[in-house]
């Protein structure tokens, strides 16, 4: 018999005839503890063990303890989910929720094998992507009552969200010492993956963001730039309601009036005004090119159409016959 060391030094017996035996319960405090180590954030570990308490009811049903779950289990589980007509996000998330659940369980040697090695996720139809076209940026930025401290913020959180592609919880995070109104930059604190970054606004979204401290005067550092009527911090569903509101007055349709499409918009403009890839990628936040190659795929005929008559030969060629 072996004993393993776990979480607030715990003991675990580990008969060899037998294999690992580790309640499902405690397997979830064994990988909150490494999360500690890890520095994941927040958002990401709560995001976690939501998908592992819908698991956790799954292995109920089928009385299956963590110490004997397999591959199969895990693909019968994949199938429950298609069954019950789970959408593919729903499914995926769950799955990569898993992978890194096992992964880190076999990593730290508290079970012998991972069953989610060979786990996939499912593929299907990608959701379509449409960005704002200035039409509609312009009939959205018209509606805020910008005499109001409403309307004025409204036209704010609009104009920085069009101009740095930044998140939801990001723009919601964004503190006062955050933003620098000499450089036109704002640093993202600890956005997704739980890296910051710095991202730039132009001209105009600058001397928006000094009326709106006019009216709201000198805030101390730590306090949120997006506030309510009350001083509070504007919660992520005002912001998104309000977003719609302006929407639904301007008439747009055929888009999805969310601050994520936003963020789609400013990638479009980004790489439609020559942008770099590698800087769109490190602006947005993400870790990979992944993203990024999709919204080059999605928006390959408005670029194509963009660098028409940008041939080097043809500006050469001209050049010496102008000569």
């Amino acid at each position: 018999m072996r004993i393993i060391s776990g979480f607030r030094k715990r003991s675990i017996e580990v008969p060899d005839e037998t294999g690992y035996k580790i309640d499902f319960d405690y397997a979830v405090e064994l990988f909150k503890d490494a999360y500690m180590v890890d520095e994941w954030s927040q958002r990401t570990l709560n995001y976690h063990l939501e998908n592992l308490t819908a698991f956790k009811k799954f292995l109920t049903t089928q009385a299956v303890n963590i110490s004997l779950i397999s591959a199969k289990t895990l693909d019968e589980y994949v199938k429950s989910m298609k069954n019950a007509d789970k959408k593919k996000n729903t499914i995926n998330g769950r799955v990569k929720t898993l992978r890194v659940f096992f992964r880190i369980l076999n990593e730290k040697e508290y079970i012998p094998d991972n069953p989610a090695l060979g786990l996939k996720t499912i593929r299907g139809p990608k959701p379509e992507i449409f960005p704002f076209s200035d039409e509609q940026i312009n009939a959205l930025l018209a509606q805020p009552d910008r005499t109001t401290f409403a309307g004025l913020r409204d036209y704010m959180i609009m104009q920085i969200l069009l101009d740095t592609g930044v998140r939801l919880e990001e723009l919601c995070n964004i503190k006062y010492s955050d933003v620098n109104l000499k450089t036109c930059r704002i640093l993202v604190r600890k956005g997704k993956g739980n890296k910051s970054r710095t991202v730039l606004f132009g001209s105009e979204t600058r001397r928006t963001i000094m009326k709106y401290l006019k009216v709201t005067g000198d805030l101390d550092a730590e306090t949120n730039l997006i506030l309510n009527q009350d001083g509070n911090p504007l919660k992520q569903r005002s912001v998104q309601d309000r977003i719609s509101l302006h929407a639904s007055a301007a008439g747009l349709k055929g888009v999805r009036p969310s601050p994520h499409t936003f963020r789609h918009t400013f990638a479009k403009k980004f790489l439609m005004n020559g942008g770099d890839p590698y800087v769109l990628r490190d602006l947005l936040g993400h870790n990979s090119m992944s993203t990024v190659i999709i919204y080059l795929r999605l928006f390959s005929d408005d670029l194509a159409k963009k660098y028409q008559g940008k041939s080097p030969v043809d500006s050469i060629l001209r050049k010496k016959i102008n000569q």
